[in-house]
C-alpha cells in the first residue's frame, strides 16, 4: 500500500492550486455517494468468555457455526486448512483439509473459505481452477469422500477470484485488472455468466491500489441463499444483491463510508491514500444470517502497519439499513453469529499473546 506526500518544492501558488482542486474533487466525490451516515444505535456491550486458549492457531482468517461445531480457517496453521471445535466446550475435535498436489488437496489456499449453508465449507484454489467442498459431517465420522472438487472455467489475468457453493452449482467471482475489459465484477453461476458494475472506488493512480481495495473484498450469501453481500476493508464499501434463484444478481444497495483523501503529487490523476488515520479503513470480516449482514468494522487503525483496534460489529439489515451496533471488550480478527442460539464467536488475539477463540451472548432483540 502507497502513501505519498506532496512535494515540499511546490511555491505558495501552486499550493494553493493544489489544495483548490482537493476541494473541487472532494466536493465532486461527496455528491458520488462517500459520506453515507456510520452513525447507529448501540444494540449492547457484548463481553467474551474463553472458549480455547490452548490450541496453537497461526492465522486464522475466518470462523464459521457449522451445525454444534466452529470451523476455523487457518490455512497456515499445520498441514491442514481448517480445524473443528465443539461449539459449547471449545474443545478441539479434529483437522480437515490438506495442502498438496495429488487427489482432494489444495495447492494455494488463499484466505478466502466460505460456509456452505448444507454442512460444510468451501475454499476456492486458484492453482487447479477447483472449489474444494468439505462436509464436517462426513469428516467427524471419520469418511475419506468429504471432500468433493468442483471445477471451475480457468480466466488467466484475475487479481480476484473467489467461489461460493450453492445448493443448486456455484457462483464465482472474477474482478479483471484496471485498463483491462470494462473492470466488471463477474458472477457466474450454473453455467449462466452475468456481469455486475464493480463497487465504484475513486479515482486511482494505480493498479496497485485498486487491487489492494478489491483484494480485501469479503463476500458471503446468506442460508437461505437470497442474498449476496459484499463488504470492503479499505474504503468501507458494502453492497448487496438479490440471488432469489435468479442466474443474474440484482443490486439492491450501495454504501461507501469513507472520504477518498486525494495526493496530487503523482500529477494529473489524483492517488487515493489507503494507508492513513485519516482514510481508515472498513470491514475485516462479515457474517450473514437470513436477516441481517454482521460487519465486523475498523475504525481505528494505525499507521505503519501496526494491528488496529476492532472491536465492533454493525448489524445491516438485507436493504442497507443500520439496525445497530455492538460494542466488544475484546479486539477481534473474524466472527461467526448463531443468531438462534444469541451468541456471537470470535477469534482474538491479547496483545503479544496466542489466538483465542472466544464467545459472547447477548439477550436483547435486534
Amino acid at each position: 500500500m502507497t502513501y505519498y506526500k506532496l512535494k515540499s518544492s511546490c511555491g505558495t501558488p501552486v499550493l494553493l492550486g493544489c489544495l483548490l482542486a482537493f476541494l473541487l474533487l472532494s466536493c465532486s466525490r461527496t455528491q458520488e455517494g462517500y459520506t453515507d451516515s456510520l452513525d447507529c444505535p448501540v444494540a449492547g456491550e457484548l463481553h467474551f468468555q474463553v472458549l480455547n486458549d490452548s490450541f496453537p492457531l497461526a492465522y486464522p482468517s475466518d470462523i464459521f457455526v457449522i451445525g454444534n461445531t466452529l470451523v476455523v480457517a487457518d490455512a497456515e496453521c499445520g498441514d491442514n486448512l481448517f480445524y473443528v471445535f465443539d461449539k459449547e466446550s471449545g474443545e478441539f475435535i479434529k483437522g480437515g483439509g490438506k495442502k498438496g498436489e495429488g487427489p482432494g488437496e489444495v495447492i494455494s489456499p488463499a484466505f478466502n473459505a466460505h460456509p456452505d449453508h448444507r454442512g460444510g465449507i468451501s475454499y476456492w484454489d486458484k492453482a487447479k481452477s477447483k472449489v474444494f467442498l468439505y462436509q464436517i459431517d462426513s469428516l467427524l465420522s471419520g469418511a475419506t469422500d468429504y471432500v468433493t472438487e468442483i471445477p471451475l472455467p480457468r480466466i488467466g489475468n484475475l487479481v480476484k477470484n473467489d467461489a461460493l457453493t450453492l445448493s443448486d452449482g456455484v457462483l464465482y467471482t472474477n474482478l479483471f485488472p484496471l485498463g483491462e475489459t470494462e473492470e466488471k465484477i463477474f458472477l457466474a453461476k450454473s453455467g449462466s455468466n452475468a456481469s455486475v458494475p464493480c463497487p465504484a472506488v475513486p479515482e486511482i493512480a494505480s493498479e496497485e491500489e485498486g487491487w489492494n481495495i478489491m483484494a480485501q473484498a469479503h463476500w458471503e450469501v446468506s442460508p437461505d441463499e437470497k442474498h449476496l453481500v459484499l463488504a470492503t476493508s479499505i474504503g468501507g464499501i458494502v453492497q448487496g444483491y438479490a440471488l432469489d434463484g435468479s442466474n443474474d444478481p440484482q443490486e439492491i444497495f450501495s454504501r461507501h463510508y469513507f472520504k477518498p483523501i486525494y495526493d496530487l503529487a503523482q500529477g494529473a490523476v489524483p492517488a487515493w491514500v489507503i494507508w492513513t488515520d485519516d482514510t481508515r479503513l472498513g470491514f475485516w470480516d462479515i457474517s450473514l444470517s437470513n436477516r441481517y449482514a454482521y460487519l465486523l468494522f475498523d475504525g481505528k487503525v494505525a499507521k505503519d502497519n501496526q494491528e488496529g483496534i476492532v472491536n465492533e460489529v454493525r448489524i445491516m439489515d438485507m436493504e442497507g439499513h443500520w439496525a445497530g451496533k455492538w460494542i466488544l471488550d475484546k479486539s477481534v480478527h473474524c466472527i461467526a453469529v448463531d443468531e438462534e442460539g444469541k451468541k456471537l464467536y470470535a477469534v482474538g488475539q491479547e496483545a503479544e499473546g496466542e489466538p483465542q477463540l472466544l464467545v459472547a451472548s447477548w439477550k436483547n432483540s435486534l
